[in-house]
């Protein structure tokens, strides 16, 4: 292994308290001013393998992290990911409830498009279930005819008829609703 450039190894910091200790002044010598500069593999060298001397950790001693800055940084990752994981939580639970939603719109059509195919509409209210998850709660009511151009509304052929199908279900803890309302013409009867 090489060794580091005499100009790149730490200074012992005892020699000027010695000197200083004895009265010696201290100064740099002119010497170490006029020598080369380092050359490229000895900074390398020193940077990548540094030289240690026995008992001395200090500027130039071992390098790390203080525990104050892993402290900081793990506190801020910690934030970071705990953002993160609740973004992501949220998107799944939306995600979720679109699902719900979705699957409950498609059932109240398939039951709307059922309503009315063979017999007419009666007034009244009706209830059940969609598999084990979903119910259904349908309220038909009679609207008023709108009017004839003469204004006589007995005339008109057909009635207008109101139908409202609520669609329920649990999501955990919490029951969710979806509402659809359509209006249907229908031959008068009788």
């Amino acid at each position: 292994m090489l060794a580091p450039h005499p100009a790149l190894r730490p200074t012992s910091l005892r020699a000027p308290a010695r000197a200083f200790r004895s009265g010696a002044q201290v100064c740099a010598s002119p010497a170490r001013s006029l020598r080369e500069p380092p050359s490229l593999r000895s900074v390398a060298n020193s940077i990548l393998s540094p030289r240690r001397e026995k008992g001395k950790i200090g500027a130039r001693g071992i390098r790390g992290f203080t525990l104050l800055e892993l402290i900081v940084a793990f506190v801020v990752f910690a934030l970071a990911f705990g953002l993160l994981m609740q973004v992501a939580s949220g998107s799944l639970r939306n995600a979720r409830h679109s699902a719900h939603f979705t699957h409950a719109a498609l059932l109240a059509q398939s039951k709307l498009d059922e309503l009315g195919a063979g017999e007419p509409l009666e007034e009244g209210s009706d209830s059940g279930r969609f598999g084990d998850v979903y119910e259904w709660r349908l309220d038909v009511t009679k609207q008023e005819a709108p009017v004839a151009p003469n204004g006589n509304i007995d005339q008109l052929p057909f009635e207008l008829v109101r139908l409202e199908l609520v669609v329920e279900w649990r999501d955990g803890s919490r029951a969710r609703e979806a509402r659809f309302v359509t209006e249907r013409i229908q031959q008068k009867v009788g």
